[in-house]
């Protein structure tokens, strides 16, 4: 909760909706509002005098996020048996 002693700025800004969403989410498992996020993040730029992230590391975890929303919905084989191992592997529907 704000200090009531501190000067508040207040932001408005605009972002893509699905962008949002998928903040949102991260913040709700984190147990955050979008608010102390972003307080969050400012404080951690300041404390590092730089963005706390390189470009690099936005590109790796776009790359990421990317990967792993086209992986969603696609069907997982257990492979845990060996007998199951071994006919995934022995398939050539999955030879690539």
């Amino acid at each position: 909760m704000a200090n009531p002693e501190i000067p508040q700025e207040t932001f408005q800004f605009s972002l893509d909706c699905s962008l949002a969403q998928d903040a949102q989410t991260i913040f709700d498992r984190s147990n955050l509002t979008p608010t102390e996020a972003i307080t969050m993040f400012y404080q951690c730029t300041v404390m590092a005098g730089q963005l706390p992230f390189s470009d690099s590391q936005l590109s790796q975890a776009k790359a990421l996020t990317d990967l792993q929303r086209a992986a969603k919905n696609r069907p997982i084989d257990d492979l845990n048996d060996p007998a199951r191992r071994q006919a995934w592997l022995d398939n050539p529907d999955y030879d690539y």
